[in-house]
């Protein structure tokens, strides 16, 4: 059993493979439109989204399975009358899948420890992993491929999509830049910087964090 918790977990073979397989459902979506037939999936929305919601009921509609949105606000276990344990212990008992969108990343981890069925990381502070996947699948569709491509990306580099990209971008075989303030609090975490630059010293392409916009951009594929 897998569960999407960070990019981290995931190898370069089982990303390309997830990616391969929303390329196939993309251009042949009638044949999947039984692939979760009978299947149930949980969405926990401790942080609420108009995207991660609609697109993961959608898609587990359209694929011929039924979606349950649960808000944490207006539930025991966010008033606090229940755990995560217990709350997963019971989900897993009546659910396929489960998708949990949480503030707290540790949190999330606890869901894992007492699911006996899949979790996927709908987002947490630490770790956005759908999000990524996401921008993955569309920068191969649009360029054609992975390998060799240099990404770059600005702003506030101490979040969760910017650690996402920090763990896929050089399994994937690409170059990544980061251009961001070079105070401590704008920096990726450094256990996350040091686990991406030893993918990329193993893979044979770089990671950079830059505090320039322009040498950032120079070059890049993608932005």
């Amino acid at each position: 059993m897998k569960h999407l918790v960070t990019l981290k977990d995931w190898d370069r073979d089982t990303i390309r493979s997830l990616l391969d397989r929303a390329a196939d459902i993309k251009k042949e979506p009638s044949r999947y439109r039984d692939a979760m037939r009978y299947r149930v999936l949980v969405m926990i929305f401790e942080k609420p989204s108009l995207r991660t919601r609609v697109s993961f009921e959608v898609g587990a509609v359209q694929m011929g399975g039924y979606a349950i949105y649960y808000d944490m606000s207006t539930s025991p276990l966010g008033a606090g009358k229940e755990n995560i344990a217990d709350t997963v212990r019971v989900l897993s008992r009546y659910a396929d899948i489960i998708m949990a969108r949480l503030f707290e990343h540790a949190k999330l981890e606890e869901m894992v420890r007492y699911s006996t069925i899949p979790v996927i990381n709908g987002l947490t502070d630490f770790s956005h992993p759908c999000q990524v996947l996401g921008d993955l699948l569309t920068i191969r569709d649009i360029k054609g491929r992975l390998q060799g491509l240099t990404l770059a990306y600005f702003g506030d580099a101490n979040n969760n999509v910017t650690h996402s990209l920090l763990f896929a971008c050089p399994k994937m075989g690409m170059n990544i830049r980061i251009a961001c303030p070079g105070k401590p609090r704008y920096m990726p975490q450094p256990a996350v910087l040091e686990e991406a630059r030893k993918t990329a010293e193993h893979n044979g392409v770089s990671v950079e964090i830059l505090h320039d916009a322009v040498s950032a951009a120079r070059g890049a594929d993608i932005v």
